[in-house]
């Protein structure tokens, strides 16, 4: 598997395009396609990096497609275990909240109190992801 860092990402498949003043998301269509509203909540379950998007693309010129509901790729509640991202969040088990941020586990017993299955979840690179308050016991 190939990681770009923000940086190094290449235009195409999977990103936020800033077109005037409105975000696209490019699905691969030839298309691009409007987050529906709430923008916030739509975009970050599509792209990680949607509040950075690619501008001034030649791809603005493409045709517009059928707005984007929420991306189920992330169910709330489930738990992700981060492992690359800056030293705080590195190896650190987090849930996936309702307002689409990761909110830390800061310890087995608060995660278990949320998710029996807590360290079941799947393992991903969280640089550049938005984060939460720290979880507390339910």
């Amino acid at each position: 598997m190939i990681a770009f860092t923000l940086a190094q990402r290449p235009p195409g498949i999977g990103h936020t395009y800033q077109c005037g003043s409105s975000l696209y998301y490019s699905d691969g269509s030839m298309k691009l396609r409007p987050y529906s509203m709430p923008v916030y909540e739509i975009a970050a379950s599509w792209d990680i990096y949607w509040n950075k998007p690619v501008t001034g693309s030649v791809l603005c010129r493409l045709p517009k497609g059928p707005a984007l509901g929420l991306n189920p790729f992330f169910k709330i509640g489930e738990s992700i275990l981060c492992t690359h991202s800056e030293p705080k969040h590195r190896n650190a088990w987090y849930r996936f909240s309702e307002d689409y941020r990761l909110r830390l586990y800061p310890s087995s017993k608060i995660a278990a109190s949320w998710n029996k299955n807590w360290n079941k979840g799947p393992s991903i690179d969280c640089s550049g992801m938005l984060f939460g308050p720290d979880m507390a016991a339910k």
